[in-house]
């Protein structure tokens, strides 16, 4: 039986050739004895690991979604859902004067210093929605401005659509026109990382004989 690579680097090549559909031998597989129905059920394993942990990320936190629909070569429609959490270091954009922002630099660090400083700056604040707030901020403070409508517009570009799209187009071609590529998908496009940890528990390796 073949267990998963517990090393980073061989868990990367992983989902790199599931993305990709390519399972054609390589130096850091080559002296792993794998078949088609070994990586088919790894493939299986990984999806459902992805999918039970993004089912307990929905049940806990606030998210956004975005539902979009890709049509394969053989006019097959698939329907694909994209969703963004929202983090607790995303609270300065719903209170700045209550919270205190993460990983931002000196210079930003300071802006926001002089923002949340500015009595008139809070009194905005108290007399305006969220959005609108945000809207009006000073060009003095546009960098302060950009980094909350990134959070508050998670969907603002179609990258995730095409991202969809690309993906769909390299797994089924016309030449797999009737694969099933539901869980493929999944992986390839989800950026939830597996669980290989628990996986690789789950289905222990044993050398060859």
């Amino acid at each position: 039986m073949f267990g998963f690579p517990k090393e980073d680097f061989l868990q990367n090549k992983w989902i790199q050739a599931i993305s990709r559909k390519d399972f054609a031998p390589s130096k850091y597989s080559k002296s792993i004895p794998l078949s088609n129905d070994t990586v088919s059920r790894r493939i299986d394993d990984i999806a459902e690991d992805v999918e039970q942990q993004l089912f307990g990320k929905l049940r806990d936190k606030l998210f956004s979604i975005q539902l979009d629909e890709a049509t394969d070569s053989n006019k097959d429609a698939h329907f694909i859902a994209y969703v963004r959490f929202w983090d607790a270091s995303y609270e300065w954009v719903r209170d700045p004067f209550q919270n205190t922002p993460e990983g931002f630099s000196t210079t930003e660090e300071e802006s926001f210093i002089d923002f949340t400083s500015s009595g008139e700056i809070k009194r905005q604040f108290c007399n305006k929605t969220l959005f609108q707030f945000w809207a009006e901020v000073d060009d003095e403070f546009s960098e302060l401005k950009t980094k909350a409508f990134r959070i508050l517009l998670p969907f603002s570009t179609s990258y995730l659509c095409e991202t969809g799209f690309s993906a769909v187009a390299a797994l089924k071609t016309k030449y797999r026109s009737q694969l099933n590529i539901e869980k493929e998908l999944r992986v390839s496009i989800s950026n939830i990382k597996p669980s290989f940890e628990n996986l690789c528990s789950a289905r222990q390796a044993h050398g060859s004989h």
